[in-house]
């Protein structure tokens, strides 16, 4: 380089990103950095960095709720979000147009440690035939334990063998899934930001640098044997006003929130009863006829 351009590289801000070091500390850089790139309520920011944070201990409970991306319209952030979500998540796996063979080998290869997220999954659904088989398989994969039996070819002849499809997944796409598939979801609905919302530029590679701190104090927190045993071991307080299968998949998220302190327990419940009530209200569609 010239001597001009280490100058001008030189007068640029150094943008320091601290590592967090507390379950609170992380909570909050999760969601500080979901905000930079989308536009969010505060509930759904909340629950998205909850979410983030149970996919690295998802062997403290045998339920996962699938997280559902979805808007209205085209150019919502949807394909963004996933993205943001998969330089936290742990064991990323973007994917689209996954075929049920794909979904249920990756499934058990992984385990329950990959969070699988399936972009256009509109698309996915496309064919009547596979719709239906992956509709079963997504039901069987929110809870451990469940498996999906095939027969295979070995070298011992033909055998029926058991997959497991466990693992938290992000569903990202337009449209409506099965009922059974989006009861088993969290769902984040966007909308198309306005010319006043500005975010950040997103750039793969320097995102990802940037999100390393945080990645790095959750697999810490994560891969202490103690973190795991108590929140296993956790029952917190549940809010009875939605559904029984809502509160078996947000229990997790409600008991890291907890373990966090601070505001967060009242947070998660805040985005909990919010996200759960706006998706119940069956009045929505005349609701939006009348504004129209």
């Amino acid at each position: 380089r010239t001597r001009d351009q280490i100058a001008v590289a030189m007068a640029q801000p150094i943008r320091v990103i601290p590592t967090p070091q507390t379950l609170q500390e992380i909570l909050d850089a999760i969601a500080d950095f979901i905000r930079q790139f989308v536009v969010l309520s505060p509930e759904q920011t909340n629950a998205i960095a909850l979410w983030v944070v149970h996919t690295w201990v998802c062997e403290a409970t045998d339920t996962t709720p699938y997280l559902r991306i979805n808007s209205a319209t085209k150019r919502c952030g949807k394909s963004r979000l996933a993205e943001v979500i998969a330089c936290l998540a742990r064991e990323p796996k973007l994917t689209t147009c996954l075929s049920t063979a794909a979904l249920f080998r990756l499934a058990h290869q992984s385990q329950g440690e990959m969070t699988l997220i399936v972009d256009e999954v509109e698309g996915t659904f496309a064919s009547k035939e596979k719709a239906g088989e992956l509709t079963a398989l997504l039901n069987a994969g929110w809870r451990r334990g469940l498996t999906v039996p095939r027969v295979e070819k070995t070298k011992e002849g033909w055998r029926v063998l058991e997959f497991q499809t466990y693992c938290p997944k992000v569903l990202v796409g337009l449209g409506r899934l099965a009922d059974t598939v989006e009861d088993r979801a969290i769902h984040i609905v966007l909308q198309r930001k306005r010319p006043n919302e500005v975010v950040r530029d997103f750039s793969w590679s320097d995102v990802q640098a940037e999100a390393e701190p945080t990645r790095e104090a959750l697999e810490r927190w994560a891969s202490d044997p103690q973190t795991i045993a108590a929140l296993r071991l956790a029952r917190p307080v549940m809010l009875r006003n939605i559904s029984d299968r809502a509160r078996e998949g947000w229990r997790l998220l409600v008991a890291i929130a907890d373990a966090a302190g601070g505001d967060w327990s009242e947070r998660a419940r805040n985005a909990m009863i919010t996200l759960e009530q706006a998706r119940e209200d069956p009045a929505f569609n005349v609701r939006l006829l009348e504004a129209l």
